[in-house]
């Protein structure tokens, strides 16, 4: 009788997810095909353009604005409104001179994980929904979750979405609308 063992189906998992990865990578970064604007003949025989819906998902961080003492953690929170997705990726950036960046936690929205890391003044997270789901079921809501250690003390810092490399993909496309990010004051 064949029977996988526990390696090989740890094994056999961990190809899925990389190929899955591999997939939405390509798929989102060489799509030709971009909001843009499309011909189309009607009825008169005369050609008319119209407008490719213009996504309106909103990728925000939570609390979007606070004070907090050196040597406080704030907790904040990547969130996703509007359209539903299949999978992200998500580059915030911030000031290493003030934050120190830990303990990622994936929220609900996309429980798959294929990458996470802090390098550098730059948070990473890659994620998807179960592939199981089907996309009218794909959540929105909390993408994932980061502590930020204040270091040292700034009247005013910001923690922003990296535009090219931040991807909320539905059905192979980026449907980012808008990004708005934090804006924290750290005191002594």
């Amino acid at each position: 009788m064949n029977t996988l063992d526990v390696k090989q189906k740890i094994g056999i998992i961990c190809a899925l997810v990389a190929l899955f990865g591999l997939g939405f990578f390509i798929t989102t970064r060489f799509s030709s095909k971009k909001n843009a604007i499309t011909n189309t003949t009607g009825q008169t025989g005369k050609a008319k353009a119209t407008l490719s819906p213009q996504p309106s998902t909103t990728l925000s961080l939570s609390p979007s604005t606070k004070t907090i003492k050196v040597g406080e953690t704030l907790s904040l929170t990547v969130m996703l409104t509007g359209d539903k997705a299949q999978a992200v990726d998500i580059t915030l950036t911030f000031d290493p001179a003030v934050f120190s960046a830990s303990d990622i936690a994936v929220g609900q929205a996309f429980p798959v994980v294929l990458r996470q890391r802090i390098v550098d003044g730059k948070i990473i997270v890659s994620a998807s929904i179960d592939p199981s789901n089907q996309p009218e079921s794909n959540p929105t809501g909390a993408i994932f979750t980061v502590n930020l250690t204040a270091l040292g003390t700034k009247a005013s810092t910001t923690v922003d979405f990296e535009a090219k490399d931040t991807i909320v993909a539905q059905n192979g496309k980026n449907i980012v609308g808008k990004t708005v990010a934090g804006t924290y004051t750290v005191i002594e």
